[in-house]
């Protein structure tokens, strides 16, 4: 754009005050959630902003006041369309202003099949700043939240009580910790994992860390805790972060403390999750968050989930407060019963549901997804039941004990 400026005025002195007119004045003269929507090169000289959630602010009343408008993905197409339409525009100016008219005349003139290849390319240009989005097909999973261990293509996931740390067993390979930081090594101190899920030879882990900086201008003794989910290829043992969002955030001004709420308040509240290739659920106290992977917006799923949690990589399955099951597809947005199962306590299996059945004596019973061919797999009372490792057990309601259970 400068260079096409300079070819338009011929001056070096006013193309250089255009420039920094350009870039200095909307960055004194307009608000910030204006920046970064207006086709400028000041919005990608910041281009943190296109990153940045939205931050509110807490009023006198205690409503949130909304600071800074979060940049959705079409919107970020849009201004990045616009420039850079804008700068092929003035890239074609600058060359046939700069070009010998005799020469001009000699070249081949654009014809009728010229202009649809001009035409998509544009589109092209449009439409590329969206193919970010996520390209991972859905596929079957096997998720239950309660499971202390996940197993994938070839490897297992364990979680230690004591140290609550995973551990990644994969064959013929030495046990690993799963969360070695993709940045910075090995994981500090203010450095923990909240979460894991598996899907075929990928690992997800959803890690927090939380820093502080002190003495910074308008800003004294500030603290945030930033939340990730980074994807781990159990076979090349690449990763990468997918998701990232600043939470938490307590900061102190002139010695008087105050905090930064924002929608992601849930995130230090979360004690597992999962995903599919549109949202990721966050499974936070007694409830689910589900957050979408394009466009950021967030919701709350009417889905207790004081209980186990299962997911299939489509639909959720969850009891509810009558302890009956239900299905809840991610798909069409619906509950529906599974059967007429009333349980005191399910899990997901490789090959479909495993139930305490209330209305049998609290018998162990399998069945299949929809509920259908319901079979008891063991007489005695039971408390619970647990599948972990590709193995099924059941906690006796007689003496406690945990026996397995054969499929």
């Amino acid at each position: 754009m400068l260079l096409f400026a300079s070819v338009i005025v011929r001056k070096y002195a006013l193309t250089a005050l255009i420039g920094a007119a350009a870039t200095l004045i909307p960055f004194i003269g307009l608000p910030e959630q204006f920046i970064f929507r207006l086709p400028l090169p000041l919005p990608f000289l910041l281009a943190t902003g296109f990153l940045e959630g939205g931050r509110f602010a807490q009023g006198d009343g205690g409503e949130a006041i909304a600071v800074f408008a979060e940049v959705s993905p079409w919107e970020f197409a849009l201004v990045a369309g616009i420039s850079a339409a804008l700068t092929m525009l003035a890239l074609y100016g600058t060359v046939r202003r700069s070009t010998n008219c005799w020469l001009l005349e000699r070249r081949p003139r654009f014809g009728s099949k010229a202009k649809p290849a001009a035409a998509l390319l544009l589109a092209v240009a449009l439409l590329l700043p969206v193919t970010g989005c996520s390209s991972e097909a859905a596929e079957t999973a096997v998720y239950n939240s309660a499971a202390q261990s996940l197993t994938g293509d070839g490897f297992a996931v364990a979680l230690d009580d004591e140290t609550r740390t995973y551990t990644l067993e994969r064959e013929g390979a030495a046990t690993m910790a799963v969360e070695t930081s993709p940045l910075f090594g090995a994981f500090s101190d203010g450095e923990s994992v909240t979460g894991a899920y598996v899907a075929g030879s990928r690992i997800y882990y959803l890690t927090s860390r939380t820093q502080q900086y002190i003495d910074r201008v308008g800003n004294y003794n500030s603290t945030f805790t930033q939340f990730s989910i980074v994807r781990l290829n159990a076979d090349t043992l690449e990763r990468q972060v997918i998701f990232e969002q600043i939470a938490d955030s307590d900061r102190s001004l002139l010695g008087i403390d105050y905090t930064v709420g924002d929608t992601w308040a849930f995130l230090p509240d979360c004690r597992s999750f999962f995903l599919n290739d549109r949202s990721f659920f966050f499974v936070v106290n007694d409830k689910i968050v589900e957050v979408d992977r394009g466009t950021r917006s967030v919701q709350t799923l009417a889905i207790p989930a004081s209980g186990n949690i299962a997911f299939d990589g489509r639909a959720i399955y969850f009891i509810d407060e009558d302890s009956r099951l239900q299905a809840y597809d991610t798909q069409t947005r619906e509950v529906a019963p599974v059967g007429n199962i009333v349980a005191r306590s399910f899990c997901l299996t490789e090959g479909g549901l495993c139930f305490v059945n209330r209305l049998d004596g609290d018998a162990v019973c399998t069945c299949a997804k929809d509920g259908s061919d319901a079979v008891v797999v063991l007489e005695g009372p039971a408390l619970s039941v647990d599948y972990e490792g590709g193995e099924l057990s059941a906690t006796l309601k007689s003496d406690g004990r945990t026996v397995p259970v054969e499929l």
